[in-house]
């Protein structure tokens, strides 16, 4: 059988320089970054031996005039300040772009702050071995300073640069800060959806996001397994987040005809879940779930028997300065309150919605 071209130009190059290729086996994550800046005769060979790396997480904290990157081997070296396996800044100059590493090793590029971020990032993500446990993203620009387009030109670097590269982000879980949530659907296309489990959204700004909408991201949020969102939102359509089976919202209002809706998914979806949502206000729930055990003082809770193995639903609602707290999960017949009822639920047919 012929030997690809491909195939045998690599080796050719491999054969140019034999030491290189020694040199780069026994290289970690930060000297092989360095060295890929040298020259393009590095970069060939370093593609071409293409060596591969654990990468536990990726920290990105982007402001209006820098991009701070952090990269972690383990999970231990991110409780310290200088833990991280290796460390970049970015800061603009003008129309170009200075960057320092850990070391204080300072370069001027002759490139866009974005630009040079997504490459690099792009070109580390190539070295990955497995998919990164952790992905965070803090976007820190302030109002009036650019607020949010560094964000969202940051985003669309990167994304010109995946495509370009062919490349895609694989991690199981994705935090994102932000004042806004502008760009975050767009920044998803880069996030491969079978692999990511968990979604953490902290809106630091005031907000009237929608928090079960995943727009942008509708493919991702299929397979999601828990979603964490922090900072006050509205609660749309709740059939896009029942899918779940761990969620923790915080939420302005919520009428009771949101609590029936959720009861109803979770008795034709089953087991596991385990929900919360803080509400800042909670129109009272009345008769709308069934018999009450409890009270507002002690806390109010409902049960609901189930076909999946003797699981019953619990709803629970109590009450703290924050607002109301709801609770659905799964208990046992068991774990039900002595004195309680467990009700019976007809779930609504297609006929009757």
């Amino acid at each position: 059988m012929d030997e690809d071209p491909d195939d045998s130009a690599k080796s050719q190059v491999l054969n140019n320089y034999p030491i290189l290729k020694d040199i780069i086996n026994k290289c970690d994550l930060p000297t092989i970054a360095s060295l890929q800046k040298v020259n393009r005769r590095f970069r060939e060979v370093i593609g071409i031996v293409n060596p591969k790396f654990t990468i536990h997480s990726i920290a990105i904290h982007i402001g209006s005039k820098e991009i701070n990157l952090d990269i972690y081997k383990n999970q231990d070296e991110q409780i310290f300040p200088t833990g991280s396996l290796l460390n970049i800044s970015y800061q603009k100059n003008g129309e170009n772009c200075c960057i320092e590493t850990l070391d204080r090793d300072v370069r001027n590029i002759g490139r866009r702050m974005e630009d040079v971020f997504s490459r690099d990032l792009v070109s580390i993500l190539n070295f990955q071995k497995f998919p990164l446990e952790s992905l965070s993203i803090m976007d820190t620009s302030a109002k009036g300073s650019g607020f949010p387009l560094s964000f969202l030109n940051v985003v669309r670097f990167l994304l010109e640069e995946m495509r370009w590269q062919n490349r895609i982000i694989k991690t199981k879980e994705l935090q994102f800060t932000s004042m806004t949530g502008l760009g975050i659907g767009s920044f998803c296309k880069c996030i491969a959806p079978r692999i990511l489990k968990k979604y953490t959204f902290i809106n630091y700004g005031p907000s009237s996001a929608n928090v079960a909408d995943f727009e942008g991201m509708e493919m991702q949020a299929e397979k999601l397994v828990e979603y964490e969102q922090s900072g006050v939102g509205t609660l749309g359509n709740v059939s896009k987040i029942s899918h779940l089976k761990r969620a923790s919202l915080e939420v302005e209002r919520m009428g009771h005809e949101k609590l029936v809706q959720l009861k109803h998914e979770f008795l034709r979806l089953g087991p596991p879940k385990d929900f919360k949502i803080l509400v800042k206000h909670l129109q009272p729930p009345g008769n709308s779930l069934g018999p009450i055990f409890g009270d507002k003082t002690s806390g109010m809770s409902w049960f609901y028997r189930t076909n999946f193995n003797g699981k019953v639903l619990r709803i629970h609602i109590s009450h703290s300065e924050e607002g109301s707290v709801v609770e659905f999960n799964f208990v046992t017949i068991l774990d039900v309150t002595i004195g309680a009822m467990v009700q019976v639920e007809l779930l609504p047919t297609e006929d009757d919605k």
